[in-house]
């Protein structure tokens, strides 16, 4: 059935709009719908969000015309940056067997988007893929004995680019797993030194100890899991190794003519050995375990919380990488004349600071960051998973600063981004595998497509079939979206967007729960049910009540996948609500052919408690027919109603709360046979909002729809016993007193009132007044509507003979003294 699944989740962002007596409940978000255009992506003329909140209200849907057939094969897609990397050949063989080579890893420390080609004779063979965040990539070849890797692509070390050149001679020396380590140690055995060369220089520098085999080692091998507390020097060696030769190679870059990572032996000049001391003695200082142990002790006794995570050595290892930047920076400054006491530095606070930021950002999510402030009662400093830190380079006394943003592969894999402007959304899904795919409704219709996407040098590079990659700078991101930039070259403009993060499901956000979604406006309502086994029930109704049954999942994006006979909808939840669910996805026919992208908000069901409505009066108003509105007080008896023809209220049932649902039964069989009704709470604001259940006797559904219970104001008898009121009708006077024996007494068209008469009597039941007069045999109901200081407005109906003859509102004063008498 097909007839609700467009619109099952098209509501407004934002705002609830209004129509006639229908207060806020939901509103519309519905794009037109029209043929599918083959736009480029990732920001290539097509659009992803600036504000996701908005009003986004479209004509009624139209039925989409054919479109385009949308295969998603990822696992045949052309590889990214597959041209221009082809294999040449060459005299020299491939290592076959169990020695073949075809993957490295980029280590200073770990090094992400960087991009190898190797090399022989002076030819490129090969390309390798961009680096992930451990520094792992491949190559679609085996390696050939004896060739060169030579870095390509600088990627990105701690959070800022790398901007040095890491090469390795291709040979047998691999780690564990049968990988090629690419370090700055490694950069000096390609550049023609000997492994006891390397090992003499560092020894004299300082750094003793080191065997061949640490020079073609992973220096961080082992450092990851262990905490700070645990650290060692001889753990430590190999990378004080690694980072003293970065920091060297460096400042040789920076400040001689020739390219300073292509020293040789001859290049190291007594200067330049001196050089390497000092960037021995600074990389020492910061990073031993003496230090290490120091600064883990600290954060551990600042926080004073018992089951925090312990500080890890990375955590300490990325403040030292930033320091040792910090003192290659200043050199490089001071054109190799001033080397920054290091020691000053290590003592500061900031150097503390920046060690707290890197265990907050690598230990804690954003949710328990904010609880571990809320336990301490501080401000914790305002960081994110993957944020990264500098020492401000042009200050004695450095500030931490954030670095500056930098795409990388924990930002983008397996996430899911969400862009909406004006008329435009769009869906981009980012998969571990390096592809993606993109839907999105637009003026020109709907478009999809896929393709692969890399970070190269923290940017991030997307290609799709047909179209010129498109680069993209990340601007600043935050928990809960990125502002990237691009340019566009259909439209010859730099572009500057906002992609709102999605935040992936989980079960427990939908096994046992219903949902109400829908459109109110176009007279459709749904209520969606996801049981705990996997199986949901969809309870619509529009012209009649129907019932579809779905299956679903979460899938591996973190998407509620519901499988519906004719399509599936891939639903993704977005941070904008915590009281349900905003949510953006796309239906995919049988055929999976794109069929629509939609955005709307799923309102969960609320508690209910027996104070929600004992000893209150309500207007309740059927979502789809507003003009059968009717008054319902609950009490301790029971419920009652006052229609528009009633002139006294009539108990009708009795009412309990069970398993938050309002339990209604009748006395007697309503005349479309409901006998009881069970309400759940979806939505409470300025009103109560119900999915309302009929069933029969037997227990049989009848109906489902909405209902809306709007709290009315009660008079009590205190506000109109023996008082007088002055109104106006047609611009004439008239008086009202309510007499404390029953008595009404009507002046009308004179001021001060010069006679009046004994027009009917009043009551007062469950805060509505009930007048009737003696002299035109009728009823008035007067029901209070605003209470503003002495100012009352009534709504009064007109009933004679079971019949209402009016309908008006009216604005009394209580005056402060009776009428005067005769």
């Amino acid at each position: 059935m097909d007839y609700w699944r467009c619109q099952i989740f098209s509501l407004t962002w934002g705002d609830f709009m209004i129509k006639k007596t229908q207060w806020e409940l939901f509103a519309v978000l519905r794009p037109k719908y029209r043929g599918p255009v083959d736009m480029p992506v990732l920001g290539a003329g097509c659009c992803l969000a600036r504000q996701l909140l908005g009003s986004w209200r479209k004509e009624k849907r139209m039925r989409l015309g054919q479109l385009k057939p949308l295969v998603f094969l990822l696992a045949v897609l052309v590889p990214f940056f597959l041209t221009g990397c082809g294999s040449s050949s060459t005299s020299s063989a491939p290592i076959s067997g169990d020695d073949v080579l075809t993957s490295g890893i980029a280590v200073d420390p770990y090094i992400e988007g960087a991009v190898f080609a190797e090399m022989l004779d002076g030819e490129e063979l090969q390309r390798s893929t961009s680096s992930d965040k451990n520094g792992l990539f491949s190559f679609t070849e085996p390696l050939t004995p004896g060739s060169l890797i030579v870095m390509v692509e600088g990627g990105i070390h701690n959070g800022v680019p790398f901007t040095g050149t890491l090469k390795r001679q291709v040979d047998s020396a691999t780690d564990a797993e049968g990988r090629l380590i690419a370090s700055p140690l490694t950069t000096l055995l390609a550049n023609g030194l000997s492994a006891d060369e390397v090992i003499g220089l560092l020894g004299d520098a300082g750094i003793e100890g080191l065997s061949p085999a640490d020079l073609t080692a992973d220096p961080m091998a082992g450092l990851l899991e262990i905490s700070g507390e645990e650290a060692t020097d001889e753990a430590l060696a190999r990378l004080q190794a690694a980072m003293t030769v970065r920091a060297f190679l460096t400042v040789v870059d920076a400040l001689s003519e020739s390219e300073g990572w292509e020293v040789t032996l001859e290049d190291f000049t007594e200067d330049r050995r001196g050089l390497l001391a000092q960037m021995a003695t600074g990389v020492k200082a910061t990073l031993n375990a003496t230090k290490v142990q120091a600064i883990s002790s600290n954060i551990a006794l600042g926080l004073g919380v018992s089951d925090a995570p312990p500080v890890r050595l990375v955590d300490v290892i990325q403040t030292a990488v930033s320091i040792t930047d910090y003192v290659t920076a200043r050199v490089i400054s001071t054109s190799g004349d001033e080397i920054p006491d290091v020691e000053s530095v290590l003592g500061s606070q900031a150097v503390q600071d920046m060690a707290f930021r890197y265990y907050l950002a690598n230990n804690f999510t954003d949710e328990q960051r904010e609880q571990l402030s809320e336990e301490l009662q501080t401000q914790l400093p305002v960081v994110s998973p993957g944020d990264a830190f500098v020492l401000d380079p042009t200050s004695e006394t450095p500030d931490v600063l954030p670095s500056d943003p930098v795409f990388t592969q924990e930002l983008v894999s397996g996430k899911t981004f969400v862009f909406h402007e004006d008329d435009i959304l769009e869906i981009i899904v980012f998969y571990a595998n390096g592809t993606f795919l993109s839907y999105g409704d637009e003026d020109e219709g709907l478009f999809g497509h896929t393709g692969t996407w890399q970070i190269v040098n923290g940017k991030l590079v997307g290609n799709a079939e047909g179209y010129s990659s498109v680069e993209h700078t990340l601007i600043s991101r935050d928990p809960s979206e990125i502002e990237v930039e691009f340019y566009d070259a259909e439209a010859d403009e730099t572009v500057i967007q906002t992609w709102v993060r999605a935040i992936p499901f989980v079960e427990s956000d939908l096994a046992g729960r219903s949902f109400l979604v829908g459109q109110v406006l176009d007279d459709q309502l749904l209520r969606i049910s996801f049981s705990a086994d996997g199986s949901g029930v969809a309870d619509f109704q529009e012209e009649e009540f129907v019932v579809d049954h779905f299956t679903w999942s979460i899938n591996d994006s973190g998407a509620a996948v519901l499988v519906f006979p004719d399509f599936t909808d891939n639903l993704f939840r977005l941070p904008a609500r915590s009281d349900g669910f905003v949510v953006v996805g796309y239906s995919l026919d049988a055929q999976g052919e794109l069929d629509e992208v939609f955005g709307g908000e799923m309102l969960p069901a609320f508690p209910v408690e027996e104070e929600l409505l004992l000893d209150k009066m309500f207007l309740s108003i059927p979502v789809f027919d507003t003009e059968d509105t009717v008054l319902v007080y609950f009490d301790e008896d029971g419920a009652y109603l006052l229609d528009e023809m009633s002139v006294a209220w009539q108990r009708v049932a009795t009412w309990s709360v069970v398993d938050d649902s309002v339990v209604i039964d009748f006395l007697a069989p309503m005349p479309d046979g409901t006998s009881r009704i069970e309400m759940r709470l979806t939505w409470q604001n300025e009103s109560l909002w119900f999915w309302v259940e009929g069933y029969s006797q037997q227990g049989t559904l009848l109906f489902a729809q909405p209902e809306e219970y709007r709290e009315q104001l009660q008079l009590s008898v205190g506000d109109i016993d023996g008082a007088t009121f002055r109104g106006e009708e047609d611009s004439e006077v008239f008086f009202v007193q309510f007499e404390t024996d029953g008595g009404v007494l009507l002046c009308e068209g004179a001021e001060p009132c010069e006679e009046y008469e004994l027009a009917g009597t009043w009551d007062i039941d469950r805060g509505v007044v009930f007048l009737s007069s003696i002299v035109e045999g009728n009823y008035n109901v007067l029901r209070l509507l605003s209470l503003d200081g002495e100012f009352f407005t009534f709504e009064t109906r007109v009933i004679d003979e079971g019949q209402a003859l009016d309908i008006f509102e009216e604005t009394w004063v209580r005056l402060p003294q009776d009428l005067p008498q005769d």
